[in-house]
C-alpha cells in the first residue's frame, strides 16, 4: 500500500535542513531480549553527508549562467549554468564567484559557509544564493532566515497516527542550554543553530524517552521574507514490543531548475523496488522508510517535468550508502539510467522538440573500462548559437563514458532541403578546440540527421568549410561628369565650388546573392550559409556594414577666357575576390575597397576675349557660383 511523505508542505530549503535533524530515527532499533534500547554507536550506520547547494543570481533574482563558480575545499563538484552542487566536509567552505569579463558585475563575491559536522547516518544541506551586484545598482542585504519549529511524536508500532499532544512532554534548548519557551505548543523565531531535543513520555511504562539533535541551516533571505517551517518527527520506542529489529532511512530529494521559465516539475516519485512509496507535487520530497535489520531494497527517484513544454522524465537510484539526492535539470537535456553497463531495451528519448536520442537494445556501456551503472545525460549547448559552422552541439555527462559496439544516436531535422550535404563529427579537446578523432559520423537518413556518438562529452555535427581563397587586385574608378555653367568669361581666372559623392570603407557585393548563385536553394540553408560568409567576411576584416557615402566638394580652377565642360573624378580602389567552398558549394563575394581619396582633372576649352558670345559653352560665370553636373 502507498504512504505517504511525513513530510509534505515544508519549503524546500527547509525540507532539506530536516534531513539532518533526525540521527535518532536512524538509529532506532530493539534487541531481542530485555527490550532495552541498544546503543547508536553499535549500529554500522552509513558515513554522514554534507551536500552545498547554490544559485548564483543578479540583484533583480535573475539567473547569472555564465560565472564561474568554485568551492573550496571539495570532494566532488558540478556546476550547470547559475546552478552548482558540491560534497563537501564539516569545517569552513569557500564559495568564490567569478562574473563573466564584460558582464557589468562589479566583481568576485566570496562567501565562507561553516559546515557543521552532524552524526553517522545523516545528511546535511546547504542551500547558498550568491548576488552579483552591477556596477551601477546597490546590493540587497540579505538576512539569516528565522525558523518556526513544531515537535510532534509517533508511537514506533504506529508510523501513520501522531500521538495526542497529552501522551508526551517536549523541551527544547539551545546551544548553550537555555530553555525555549513555546508560543501555542510552536517553538517561534529561533535562529540557525543546533538545538536539543527531548520528548518525554506521559506514560514511560509504555514509551521510551526520545533525544535528537535539530540543526536549523543558516540561509540567507530578504528582509521582509517570512519565517521558515519546520517539523521535528519523535518515534518513541514501545516498550512492550517483541518484534525484529527494525532499521530507518530517510529518503530525501531536492530538485534545483535551471531555467524557471521553461522547465516545471510535475511530479517527483519515490520507489521501492519498484513499488510507488511516496509522491510530491513541489520539487523537493522526504520519506521516512523503515525495514528489518538486514534486508536490502532497491529505491529509485523519479523526476517528471517539463522543458518547454515537452513530457520528460529524469530517473536515479540511490545507492547503498546514499539517502539524499540533488538533482539539477536543465533545457534541452535528456537523461537514460543504465544498470550493469548493458541497454536491456531499446531507449528514445527527447532532447527538445527536434531532437531526439535513441540507444539500442544490448549496447554496452562503459566508464573508465569498467562497465557503467548509473544515469547519463545529454543536453544541447551554446555552440551552435556562437559558431556560424555549428549544426547541433552537446555535452554528455558523464565524461568519458564510451558506447562500445553501438554508438548513442542524435537524430533532428534536416531543415536545409538537403543543401548543406554531409556534415562532419566533431569533439573537443580540453584546450577547447574542435577535431575529428575518427570516430563516430553523421548520416543522412531521409529528411533527418544521425549523430553516431562513440563518446562523451563536448560534441557536435559542423558543415563542411575549406579552400578560402583571396584575391586582391588594383582597379581605377573613373568618373566624368559633365558640367553646364563652367564658362568664365573674364579676363582673370576664378575658383569655382564642384560638390560630388564620395565612398569609403568595404562595399560589399549581395552576399545572399552569391550563396544563391552558388546553387543553394532552400532559403534556410542561404540564410545559414550567409551567415558563415559574413562571419568569415568579419574575421578577414572586411566588416559588412562599415560601406557608406558622404557629399563632398573641391575647387575648381577656370582660366580666364575660358569653359569648362566637365571633371573627370579617378580614384585608386581595390577589389577583393574571396572563394570560399561550403558544403561542397563554391561562394564568391566581391568587395571594392574605397579609400577616399581621389584626383580631379577638369576638361577646359579655351576661347580668346573679346568676342563678346560663349561659342556655344553656356552661360558666362562671373565666378564664386557652384558649378553644376548638366
Amino acid at each position: 500500500m502507498k504512504k505517504k511523505s511525513f513530510f509534505n508542505g515544508f519549503n524546500a530549503k527547509l525540507a532539506l535542513a530536516v534531513v539532518a535533524l533526525t540521527g535518532s530515527l536512524l538509529t532506532g532499533c530493539y534487541k531481542d531480549e530485555g527490550l532495552d534500547i541498544i546503543d547508536p554507536d553499535q549500529i554500522g550506520l552509513p558515513a554522514a553527508t554534507y551536500t552545498l547547494v547554490g544559485t548564483v543570481v543578479n540583484g533583480n533574482g535573475e539567473l547569472v549562467s555564465d560565472a564561474t563558480v568554485t568551492v573550496s575545499p571539495n570532494t566532488t563538484f558540478k556546476q550547470n549554468g547559475a546552478s552548482f552542487t558540491a560534497a563537501v566536509a564539516p569545517g569552513d567552505v569557500k564559495i568564490t564567484v567569478t562574473p563573466k569579463a564584460d558582464a557589468g558585475y562589479k566583481g568576485v563575491v566570496e562567501k565562507t559557509v561553516r559546515v557543521e559536522k552532524v552524526n553517522a547516518g545523516q545528511s546535511a544541506v546547504y542551500t547558498e544564493t550568491i548576488v552579483l551586484a552591477k556596477v551601477d545598482e546597490p546590493v540587497v542585504e540579505k538576512v539569516d532566515a528565522k525558523y518556526n519549529v513544531k515537535v510532534s511524536a509517533f508511537a514506533s508500532n504506529d508510523l501513520s497516527t501522531k500521538l495526542n499532544a497529552a501522551d508526551y512532554s517536549v523541551t527544547l534548548t539551545d546551544g548553550k542550554g537555555e530553555k525555549i519557551t513555546p508560543t501555542n505548543g510552536e517553538y517561534v523565531d529561533l535562529a540557525y543553530g543546533i538545538y536539543n531535543v527531548v520528548v518525554t513520555p506521559t506514560d514511560a511504562t509504555k514509551f521510551e524517552a526520545y533525544t535528537s539533535s535539530l540543526t536549523l541551516s543558516q540561509v540567507k533571505v530578504a528582509p521582509d521574507t517570512d519565517n521558515l517551517n519546520a517539523e521535528v518527527y519523535a518515534v518513541l520506542v514501545v516498550k512492550s514490543e517483541e518484534k525484529p529489529e527494525k532499521e530507518y532511512k530517510i529518503l530525501s530529494a531536492f530538485v534545483d531548475v535551471d531555467d524557471s521559465d521553461n522547465l516545471v516539475v510535475t511530479n517527483l516519485k519515490l520507489t521501492k523496488d519498484d513499488a510507488t512509496i511516496a509522491e510530491s507535487q513541489s520539487n523537493y520530497i522526504i520519506y521516512l522508510d523503515q525495514y528489518i535489520k538486514g534486508e536490502t531494497h532497491v529505491y529509485k527517484l523519479y523526476v517528471n517535468y517539463k522543458d518547454n513544454g515537452l513530457a520528460k522524465t529524469k530517473t536515479l537510484t540511490y545507492g547503498a550508502e546514499v539517502s539524499s539526492l540533488s538533482v539539477v535539470l536543465v533545457a534541452n537535456q535528456s537523461s537514460i539510467e543504465v544498470n550493469d553497463g548493458k541497454v536491456e531495451e531499446n531507449i528514445e528519448a527527447p532532447i527538445d522538440d527536434s531532437t531526439t536520442m535513441e540507444v539500442e537494445k544490448g549496447t554496452e556501456i562503459e566508464l573508465n573500462g569498467k562497465s557503467y551503472s548509473g544515469t547519463f545525460d545529454v543536453v544541447s549547448t551554446f555552440y551552435q548559437n556562437s559558431e556560424p559552422t555549428t549544426i547541433r552541439s552537446f555535452e554528455g555527462t558523464p565524461d568519458g563514458l564510451v558506447f562500445k559496439n553501438n554508438p548513442l544516436k542524435i537524430s533532428f531535422k534536416d531543415a536545409w532541403g538537403g543543401d548543406l550535404g554531409a556534415l562532419n563529427l566533431l569533439y573537443m579537446k580540453k584546450d577547447g578546440q574542435w577535431f575529428s578523432d575518427g570516430t563516430g559520423s553523421v548520416e543522412k537518413i531521409g529528411e533527418s540527421y544521425v549523430m553516431n556518438v562513440e563518446h562523451f562529452s563536448h560534441f557536435k555535427a559542423e558543415v563542411s568549410i575549406k579552400d578560402t581563397t583571396i584575391v586582391t587586385t588594383p582597379k581605377k574608378s573613373v568618373v566624368v561628369t559633365p558640367v553646364k555653367n563652367g564658362m568664365n568669361d573674364n579676363p582673370t581666372e576664378i575658383q569655382e565650388r564642384f560638390e560630388y559623392i564620395e565612398k569609403y570603407g568595404n562595399e560589399v557585393s549581395d552576399v545572399n546573392e552569391a550563396v544563391r548563385k552558388a546553387g543553394f536553394k532552400n532559403e534556410n540553408a542561404v540564410g545559414y550559409v550567409s551567415n558563415i560568409i559574413s562571419q568569415l567576411l568579419n574575421d578577414l576584416g572586411y566588416y559588412i556594414g562599415d560601406y557608406y557615402e558622404q557629399p563632398a566638394d573641391t575647387y575648381i580652377t577656370i582660366p580666364a577666357w575660358s569653359c569648362l565642360d566637365s571633371v573627370t573624378r579617378t580614384t585608386q580602389t581595390s577589389v577583393i575576390e574571396v572563394k570560399v567552398t561550403i558544403a561542397g558549394k563554391e561562394v564568391v563575394v566581391n568587395i571594392t575597397n574605397w579609400n577616399g581619396n581621389s584626383v580631379f582633372t577638369p576638361e577646359i576649352a579655351t576661347f580668346g576675349h573679346g568676342h563678346g558670345h560663349s561659342h556655344g559653352h553656356g552661360q558666362g560665370n562671373a565666378g564664386g557660383g557652384i558649378i553644376e553636373a548638366e
